[in-house]
């Protein structure tokens, strides 16, 4: 990485505190640099405003998400309820590995769905296609219910899922990762058997 690189994802993971902490619209550029020990003017060499701060963070990891998806869903060897379950415990190992990040995507989510945002959109659409997709083998092969509807069955999956998330987010120290693995595979398995 260079040293401009560094710097950027430095600023990234700043905001992700310094949003969390007092939220987005309360947030301020100032509060970023002097978390980040850089001057305001150094975030602007980056970053046009708060905006684009958090919009690359979504698009970080709704790419990665998009990603993920798309490699299970060509991956031959597993069927449609391991490949859910697959994505399901890659969101628990985000939320593990960046907690702030995982926070703030939770939080926010409404973000998500901006139409100012081309790249983050096409992140999303790709990953709810791809998800929709598994979805209808499954029920076509029989392996879920024949009476899935997956444009019903996948925003309640991903409200569920992400409602769970959310709540592990804010009680990370007080509920074990086994734990939350279990309760989403118990909420997938009882949405789509």
């Amino acid at each position: 990485m260079t040293k401009q690189e560094i710097k950027r994802e430095k600023i990234l993971e700043v905001a992700m505190q310094v949003f969390n902490n007092v939220g987005f619209h309360k947030a301020k550029i100032t509060d970023i640099a002097k978390l980040a020990g850089i001057a305001t003017g150094s975030i602007y060499l980056y970053f046009k405003d708060k905006n684009e701060i958090i919009e690359e963070i979504f698009t970080q990891t709704w790419s990665r998400l998009a990603t993920q998806i798309s490699l299970l869903h060509s991956d031959n060897n597993l069927d449609c309820m391991h490949k859910i379950l697959a994505i399901s415990m890659y969101l628990t190992e985000l939320i593990r590995e960046n907690h702030n990040r995982a926070i703030l995507v939770l939080h926010e989510h409404r973000f998500w769905s901006s139409p100012d945002t081309p790249k983050l959109s096409a992140s999303v659409r790709e990953f709810s296609e791809k998800l929709n997709k598994i979805v209808s083998i499954g029920s076509k092969t029989g392996e879920f219910r024949p009476t899935i509807v997956p444009s019903i069955a996948i925003p309640f999956l991903i409200g569920g899922v992400g409602h769970l998330l959310e709540h592990w987010a804010d009680n990370f120290d007080e509920l074990p990762h086994d734990v939350v693995k279990n309760q989403i595979c118990e909420l997938v398995e009882n949405t789509l058997l």
